[in-house]
């Protein structure tokens, strides 16, 4: 995967975006991601994005943006949403925490991860909320739940447990 330089901060409108997952997956530091038309214009290398893996949305890292997809990849999905206005982390960064990925034999998201500040690292968490036209529930349990989830409007699945 190649890592942006100075030249690489202007705005390209790329069909594709290498993605590094900022909860890396054990061997795959970057994935290949189609950028939809309306983000093509904006998106540039070290911008934070929602994208796709399996059923859930992860953030990443864009690190690099193509005109073509890899080959022989049969399906590319689409990133979801673009966290930043500018990029967060710079060319200079980047350059950094790829020697230390290679000097400590770790994966560049996992350095990546571990370079950002703690506000940025964003993490996913599952919400429910109560649609309008949900129908009523039929349980006394039912009743409370759905009242507790209408009351807080949208809540995590882990606050809805405990409570």
């Amino acid at each position: 995967m190649s890592l942006p330089d100075a030249r690489d901060t202007a705005v390209v409108e790329a069909s594709y975006a290498e993605v590094a997952l900022l909860r890396a997956l054990p061997g795959r530091d970057g994935l290949t991601y189609a950028v939809p038309a309306p983000l093509q214009a904006r998106l540039r290398p070290g911008m934070r994005v929602v994208a796709p893996l399996g059923r859930r949305h992860e953030t990443g890292l864009v690190t690099a943006l193509r005109d073509t997809p890899p080959p022989d990849v049969a399906k590319i999905r689409a990133i979801d949403e673009v966290l930043d206005e500018e990029p967060i982390v710079s060319a200079e960064v980047f350059a950094l925490c790829r020697w230390s990925a290679r000097y400590y034999l770790a994966g560049l998201a996992d350095v990546l991860a571990v370079a950002l500040p703690g506000g940025l690292r964003a993490r996913s968490a599952r919400v429910v909320r109560v649609p309008d036209d949900a129908p009523p529930p039929k349980t006394p349990l039912e009743t409370v739940v759905v009242e507790h989830v209408r009351t807080a409007g949208t809540i995590a699945v882990t606050a809805l447990v405990r409570a």
